[in-house]
């Protein structure tokens, strides 16, 4: 195994201070996140209710296989601004803005799950993937509250080397399941984020980690 590379202190002065402005932000846009699906999120009961009462029962039509073939498909593909990344979402996921240097900043207004993506060159870190992932760990943890943090994951997404980590962030006594993936690029690293509130980590663990597994560095 090669070894890591050595880190200036020039270097970790520039990143961690970067860093840092990235965790303020996000932290901040997770609790915004909560505190509009607390106010906001319907209960399955009404939802369902009104589902029951807007659409009558009725028989679908049958549908040929060519009608089938030419449906809307059921998932998007949704860009970077900056055309340096992509991933694959669920149509009725939404563009709604998180975070001001967020690429990609994506929820699903039915549900709470969030999705956001940061990314940046790598030249402006000394460091290997597992550090740029140490330093992003190290820097939410001083911002709100890490606890349960698995053993990373090490994973390959579309070819390229990640790690996932999972644990339970708390901040302003709202707790968050939440994924960061750290994704090395041939240029940039890139951040992965999803997370959802603490109660709702089984039902929607699979439905993120599928959308971070379409992440696709362009």
């Amino acid at each position: 195994m090669p070894p890591r590379p050595k880190t200036s202190i020039a270097a970790w002065i520039v990143g961690v201070a970067a860093l840092v402005g990235v965790a303020a932000i996000l932290v901040a846009s997770i609790v915004a996140a909560g505190n509009r699906a607390t106010t906001g999120k319907p209960s399955a009961t009404a939802s369902t209710q009104a589902a029951e009462t807007s659409t009558p029962e009725t028989r679908a039509p049958e549908t040929s296989a060519a009608e089938s073939a030419t449906a809307a498909p059921t998932r998007k593909v949704v860009v970077a601004d900056d055309q340096s990344s992509q991933v694959t979402v669920p149509n009725g996921w939404k563009t709604y803005e998180l975070n001001p240097i967020g690429k990609i900043e994506l929820v699903d207004p039915t549900v709470t799950q969030y999705l956001l993506v940061l990314s940046q060159p790598r030249e402006d870190f000394e460091v290997d993937l597992q550090g740029f992932a140490d330093l992003s760990i190290k820097e939410l943890s001083a911002a709100a509250e890490v606890t349960d943090l698995a053993t990373p994951k090490n994973l390959s997404i579309n070819g390229a080397p990640a790690l996932e980590y999972e644990f339970s962030l708390t901040l302003n006594g709202l707790r968050f399941a939440y994924w960061l993936t750290v994704i090395e690029g041939p240029t940039n690293y890139h951040r992965v984020m999803t997370w959802t509130f603490a109660s709702d980590a089984d039902r929607y663990r699979p439905a993120l980690r599928r959308i971070t597994q379409s992440f696709k560095g362009i």
